[in-house]
């Protein structure tokens, strides 16, 4: 072991910790009004995404320093865990609280679970490389059990972070829960019960338990506000919004900004009572970098990873709030003749304009071509013999969706026009197996060509699966358990029909009728129903799907009912149930897999994860 590198750590621990102790003990959890407080969610030891916004909202300069003179910044837990750079993020941080307090400004970083965690010694989610950032801290005149007892690669980060470690020290002297004016920021979430118990005792038993005073309180577990979901899911139903107003009067408070539940951009509910800044900033989520600006404790504002910031609509800001612009379908052409044609798409919401880029053959790319508000665009004085399409949307926040498709626009040469394409009628399934099936339609009149596209789920959109001059295509060696498909007709000029709507083609294996092999991506279960006639197919009876994702149950044995539930605001709550084949797109949370059919008989099904 490197002594000079086990000096320098011990050294700067001690920097750290008597910084903490004796200059800048933990806040108070009440604090004024201040006239601009960002905050920015889950960083999940990502170093480069927390500088990047960091810099975004013209916090820190280029070396790292503050430069947010008297404006508040607050860092709503989750530090820690899933990337390797967490001990520069919290070395950072105690740095910037310095700094921010000598400019008149303040940083306010709070615990999040996965800080908790780490305290717990539990490193169920710590990367190799974060176990390495902190391997300098054990030594093997440690005799502690709890360390010991550990692989030795995790020693040094039990060492760093057991309850008394220095870095739990560090984290000691940030809150769980700090109001900042009526705002009142939170991991998880505050119910009216601890608001009740007090956030200020909350706060004070949570750092008394890291500096190794106390035992860890139960504020700490699945229950407490640090891992609450209740108010994370996309749409709350009246009583969520009921318990967050009743949370809110107990603590005279506006509004409550929370992390912790994964969302796909900042975002808010319950009349914006509620804000949600977790949108997985960190690489292993690969998620965009924004933050929430509270101006003067009542303007909402969203700055984006540009620098731009985007009113939301509350507070006086006007506007609307800026979304996740989801990518254009593919453009469709019509009225080509020999030098001009109209190009069209579907108007994607939260976009304010859409980029049109054209191929440039000579250059062999892609090059912006016209932005336009409209969703169509007339093209004249053609003289290519033909032209290549793209469209994205773009949005006053600076943000922009995904490139469409391309379309192929074939000019006319004897002075003609193109018949106008009738929309297919839907599509047909038939002759249907476990791995193959037919998919079949009525042509088109002027169509001498289909375009089939398939629903890619992973990515929620429509992607071109192969184009036909038949009116039927057959697929064999499926691998999933649901599809859909749509067609559009092309003529010569490369005109496109509106798309069909689609057909859902479900095989065999995944709608009973014997025990049959489970599509790819699902795991095989069987067993017997109790006497209630009722059973979940998974050991304790519910999992926990940490990211969005896509949760699937086939039936492929006898005559049931398939149900998935969500653990929500102290119960079990239904959001998809069959009796053959069912699937839910999911945010992070507890899920319940629950089977009822006769009592005693057997079942045999398939079930996906995310």
């Amino acid at each position: 072991m490197n002594l000079n590198r086990v000096v320098l750590n011990v050294f700067v621990s001690f920097l750290l910790i008597s910084v903490a102790n004796v200059a800048f003990a933990r806040p108070s959890t009440f604090l004024p009004a201040e006239k601009e407080v960002f905050a920015i969610g889950d960083l999940h030891g990502d170093y480069s995404a927390m500088v990047s916004i960091l810099r975004a909202a013209k916090l820190i300069d280029g070396s790292n320093n503050w430069i947010g003179g008297s404006k508040t910044l607050v860092q709503v837990g989750d530090q820690l865990d899933r990337g390797d750079t967490e001990k520069q993020i919290l070395d950072l941080f105690e740095n910037l609280i310095v700094q921010a307090q000598q400019s008149g400004g303040q940083v306010l970083v709070l615990n999040g679970n996965h800080e908790t965690m780490n305290v717990e010694l539990d490193f169920r989610y710590v990367t190799t490389g974060g176990f390495r950032q902190f391997e300098g801290y054990y030594n093997n005149s440690i005799t502690d059990s709890d360390v010991v007892s550990l692989p030795s690669s995790q020693r040094g980060r039990a060492v760093a972070f057991k309850p008394g470690g220095p870095y739990a020290k560090v984290l000691s002297e940030h809150n769980a829960i700090v109001m900042v004016g009526r705002t009142v920021f939170v991991h998880g979430g505050i119910t009216p019960s601890h608001a009740r118990y007090g956030i200020d005792n909350i706060n004070a038993e949570i750092s008394e338990w890291m500096k190794g005073y106390s035992r860890e309180p139960s504020s700490v577990g699945g229950s407490g506000p640090l891992w609450n979901r209740d108010y994370g899911d996309d749409t709350l139903s009246a009583s969520d919004c009921q318990q967050l107003n009743e949370t809110l009067s107990a603590l005279n408070a506006s509004r409550m900004v929370i992390a912790h539940t994964r969302q796909r951009s900042i975002n808010q509910a319950c009349d914006g009572k509620v804000w949600r800044v977790d949108v997985g900033m960190a690489s292993y989520y690969g998620g965009r970098l924004q933050a929430l600006k509270i101006t003067n404790d009542d303007l909402i504002q969203i700055v984006n990873q540009n620098g731009s910031i985007s009113d939301t609509g509350f507070g006086g800001g006007g506007g609307s709030q800026c979304d996740l612009l989801t990518t254009p379908n593919d453009p469709v052409a019509s009225n080509v003749t020999t030098s001009s044609f109209t190009v069209s798409w579907i108007g994607v919401a939260g976009a304010d304009s859409y980029l049109i880029k054209r191929w440039d053959s000579a250059a062999g790319e892609w090059v912006d071509y016209k932005t336009v508000a409209e969703t169509s665009l007339q093209v004249t004085g053609v003289q290519d013999e033909k032209v290549y399409l793209t469209v994205t949307a773009l949005s006053d926040c600076g943000e922009r969706s995904g490139t469409s498709g391309y379309v192929t626009i074939t000019m006319q040469v004897d002075g003609g026009q193109c018949e106008a394409l009738a929309k297919p009628t839907p599509p047909v399934a038939s002759s249907i197996t476990s791995s193959s099936y037919t998919i079949s339609w009525d042509g088109v009149s002027g169509a001498d060509r289909y375009l089939v596209k398939r629903w890619n789920e992973a990515k929620g959109a429509w992607e071109e699966f192969t184009t036909t001059t038949d009116t039927k295509i057959s697929v064999t060696d499926e691998q999933e358990s649901v599809v859909y498909f749509n067609v559009s007709a092309l003529n010569s000029c490369g005109e496109a029909s509106t798309a069909s709507s689609y057909v859902t083609v479900t095989l065999t294996d995944g709608s009973g009728g014997g025990s049959g092999t489970c599509p790819s991506g699902y795991t095989h279960y069987n067993g017997t129903l109790n006497a209630d006639g009722k059973a979940s197919p998974v050991d304790g009876g519910y999992y926990y799907a940490s990211s969005y994702g896509t949760h699937g149950m086939e039936n492929i044995g006898t005559s049931l009912t398939m149900s998935f539930y969500k653990w929500k605001s102290s119960q079990w709550e239904l959001k998809r149930s069959s009796t053959t084949s069912l699937s839910y797109t999911s945010t992070e949370g507890y899920y319940y897999p629950y089977l009822s059919g006769t009592p005693g008989a057997t079942y045999d099904i398939c079930l996906k994860r995310p």
